[in-house]
C-alpha cells in the first residue's frame, strides 16, 4: 500500500502539469504533455473549481481503493488469532480476552489510518503547491473514509469471531 501510494503521489508531481493564467482566467492542465481542454466550449473554469474536481476525484479513488486493499490486508487478523497454536499461546499470558480483541482492532485501524492519511496529505501538499491554494476541506475526506472502514471492519471482526 505504501509503494502504491508513493507511486501515485510521485505521478502527481511529475505527470500533472498545471498552468494558471490568472485567478479570473482558466487553468491549463496537461497530462504527459497532452493538454486537457474543457469540453463545454464555454469559458474556462476557475482554479478553485478545477482543484476541487481533482481533489474530489482523488478522494473517491482513495476511498474505493484503500477500503478494498485495507479490508483484504486486515481481514485475517481474527481468524489467524483463533488458530489452535496461536490462541493457546496468547491466552496463556495474563491479558484479558477483551484486551486482546481491542488491541488487534486498534492495530488494524492504526495501520489503515496511516496509509490513508499518508496518501491524502501527500497528494494535498502536491496539489496545493501546484495550484497555490490550500484547500483544508480535502483532508476531511480521510475521516470519512476511516468511519466507513471502521464500520465495515467492525462487522467483519464480529462475523469472524462468531463464525469461527
Amino acid at each position: 500500500m505504501f509503494i502504491l501510494s508513493s507511486l501515485f503521489c510521485l505521478s502527481l508531481i511529475f505527470v500533472l502539469n498545471i498552468k494558471i493564467a490568472g485567478m479570473d482566467s482558466g487553468v491549463i492542465i496537461s497530462i504527459f504533455g497532452n493538454s486537457v481542454n474543457n469540453s463545454g466550449g464555454g469559458a474556462d473554469m476557475s482554479p478553485e473549481k478545477v482543484l476541487g474536481y481533482i481533489q474530489s476525484g482523488i478522494a473517491i479513488a482513495i476511498f474505493f481503493v484503500s477500503l478494498f486493499i485495507s479490508l483484504f490486508a486486515v481481514s485475517g487478523v481474527y481468524p489467524d488469532l483463533l488458530k489452535k497454536g496461536s490462541i493457546d499461546l496468547i491466552l496463556s499470558k495474563p491479558i484479558s480476552r477483551y484486551s486482546i480483541f481491542f488491541q488487534r482492532f486498534s492495530g488494524a485501524m492504526t495501520v489503515t489510518a496511516g496509509s490513508i492519511f499518508y496518501i491524502l496529505i501527500f497528494s494535498w501538499v502536491v496539489l496545493s503547491l501546484k495550484f497555490g491554494m490550500w484547500n483544508v476541506r480535502f483532508l476531511y475526506s480521510g475521516a470519512l473514509i476511516l468511519i466507513f472502514f471502521y464500520n465495515i471492519f467492525s462487522v467483519l471482526a464480529l462475523l469472524s469471531m462468531l463464525l469461527k
